[in-house]
């Protein structure tokens, strides 16, 4: 309530830009994903874990892997400490995943960049997918020595049905990894429709702006909802959280961002809004 106040007050003084003058925001909503997990391993250079997927949408923005560095022993394994970079790559899978691997990857990518969120590590895709069609992402730690990743997933119980998790190269069939694809919507004339809730939104300032002024948040039809901030960079904030659904077969979001123009001492806000409809099954 606090905020939306604020936000009141420089409407009241300002007027409200356009959505896109300034910041460009994109909203991430999940498409597949299995958030279930029993039992967890270290991950190291000897083998590589993976999953199969079947996406809906057109595009990936980040793939989310429940991966971490332990700062304590676990499972009397004292966590190798030194350098240990990752390296993400996906592949479409046509014929067998054997066939698939034995071309360049379609998209690849380093954890510099990364972000994570609690034991989650979110790698930046950004490639265009074919809904439908089977892909393959690996995860490996090439230049591990010893074990220094830990990372988890579900034995048994089919928690996907759209593919197996694969260790070393090998089908775990049943099982799947803890992960999560997403795919971007951007705010073109500053509103959009959902059918799946946003767990994160991406807000690009692509103008000078005073970054101990900004104020960001989300508010939906019972007031403001808690959310946690992340900077990912000098330029680009991000919001995250759990934004409830409403018992309501549409519900309006709206998004404020509240900053001041350091060179004229303007508050501005924009206000970028989504509109979430249940899918009718």
């Amino acid at each position: 309530m606090k905020y939306l106040l604020i936000c009141l007050c420089c409407l009241a003084l300002n007027c409200a830009l356009p959505a896109g003058e300034g910041v460009d925001v994109t909203a991430h909503v999940p498409d597949q994903f299995n958030e279930k997990t029993n039992d967890p391993k270290w991950l190291n250079s000897k083998e590589s874990i993976g999953q199969i997927f079947v996406p809906s949408a057109a595009k990936i923005s980040f793939l989310s892997i429940y991966i971490f560095r332990p700062e304590v022993k676990i499972a009397g394994v004292t966590p190798y400490k030194g350098p240990a970079p990752l390296a993400l790559k996906l592949w479409p899978v046509k014929e067998s995943l054997e066939k698939a691997k034995s071309d360049a990857p379609s998209a690849a990518c380093s954890d510099e960049g990364s972000f994570d969120i609690e034991h989650d590590k979110f790698f930046e895709v950004n490639k265009e997918l074919e809904p439908g069609q089977k892909y393959y992402f690996e995860l490996s730690a090439p230049e591990t020595p010893a074990p220094c990743y830990y990372y988890s997933y579900q034995y048994g119980g089919a928690p996907y049905a759209d593919g197996s998790f694969y260790k070393g190269g090998n089908a775990w069939n049943g099982s799947a990894l803890r992960f999560k694809t997403y795919q971007p919507l951007k705010f073109e004339s500053g509103s959009i429709v959902v059918s799946n809730i946003p767990e994160l939104v991406e807000i690009c300032f692509n103008k000078k702006f005073d970054k101990s002024s900004v104020k960001a948040f989300i508010a939906g039809p019972a007031g403001t909802i808690k959310i946690n901030k992340l900077w990912r960079n000098a330029n680009t904030l991000l919001l995250y959280g759990k934004i409830p659904v409403y018992p309501t077969d549409e519900a309006i979001y709206k998004i404020y961002v509240n900053f001041t123009d350091p060179d004229t001492g303007v508050c501005e806000v924009h206000v970028f809004t989504f509109s979430y409809k249940k899918v009718q099954k």
